[in-house]
């Protein structure tokens, strides 16, 4: 019996905790805590352990089998995503891959999943990319282990403004690029208000309050999401060392240019997770 499935057993005033309900959790306690010095060279991030983060997953066209889209677990059929990863794309022309580390060795963990169905926000409006917030059932159902397991959605509404938050994906390590980083890799980010984002990013994007931003939390421009790093989880880690993702990477100015980065704010759909996942 693995470490993780014994925690599947607990019994806790009189009610049995079932895989489903346990999320949020790295088989390594120190998961996301490693801060590279300024210089180090998502972008300006680090490479996360094999399978650190066991939410994490890959969105691949099918037909060349190239990464271009992150996403995460929710339950062991829903994959939670950006809306505007799916745009003008159908059922067949995608596939999900869960215990992803490097695209480019093989892995016993590594497991893809074909597209059942998918649900874009139905008020998602790409200009503006408001409501950028997609979810995908897949098939067949995801096998829970240390290596592949659910993220927490959060339990408030907290607006996290300067909490320590975390992004990973396995996007571009550079603006100037069209290559994907082979490995996943993350970067800590410090949350922002949302007037500060608007500020910052002048007339390239209204902040509405369905979005969250972040920025480099040491204080300079080394650190951000980029190209290919959407879709993918900005996630909190609490005392008990469980990860919660508030934001899902949508969009920015660039990437490290010293600029917020733009996340959808999962706290604001949380009624419609819940009702489109219970369908």
């Amino acid at each position: 019996m693995t470490k993780y499935l014994s925690l599947c057993c607990l019994f806790i005033a009189v009610t049995w905790v079932t895989c489903d309900e346990i999320c949020g959790k790295s088989k390594y306690s120190d998961a996301g805590e490693f801060d590279p010095p300024p210089g180090a060279e998502i972008v300006g991030g680090t490479e996360a352990r094999p399978n650190e983060f066991p939410w994490m997953v890959s969105l691949r066209y099918l037909e060349d089998e190239e990464h271009y889209c992150g996403g995460m677990i929710l339950t062991k059929s829903w994959i939670m995503t950006a809306a505007h990863c799916l745009r003008g794309i159908t059922k067949p022309d995608f596939f999900v891959v869960v215990g992803e580390h490097d695209i480019n060795v093989t892995s016993d963990v590594r497991k893809s999943h074909e597209v059942e169905k998918f649900e874009v926000h139905e008020e998602f409006y790409n200009p503006t990319l408001n409501n950028d917030i997609a979810l995908i059932k897949v098939t067949p159902i995801i096998d829970f282990s240390d290596n592949v397991s659910p993220v927490c959605l959060p339990k408030t509404n907290d607006l996290y403004v300067h909490q320590k938050s975390l992004v990973a994906g396995w996007g571009r390590l550079q603006f100037d690029t069209t290559v994907n980083s082979r490995v996943l890799m993350y970067a800590t980010l410090n949350v922002t208000t949302n007037k500060f984002c608007h500020e910052r990013n002048d007339d390239y994007r209204n902040i509405t309050q369905n979005m969250i931003c972040a920025i480099d939390s040491r204080g300079d421009s080394d650190s951000d999401a980029c190209q290919g790093d959407s879709g993918g989880p900005l996630t909190v880690k609490d005392s008990s060392n469980v990860f919660s993702v508030v934001g899902i990477v949508s969009d920015g100015k660039g990437c490290a240019f010293g600029i917020p980065g733009i996340y959808t704010r999962v706290s604001r759909f949380i009624n419609w997770i819940n009702k489109i996942t219970k369908e």
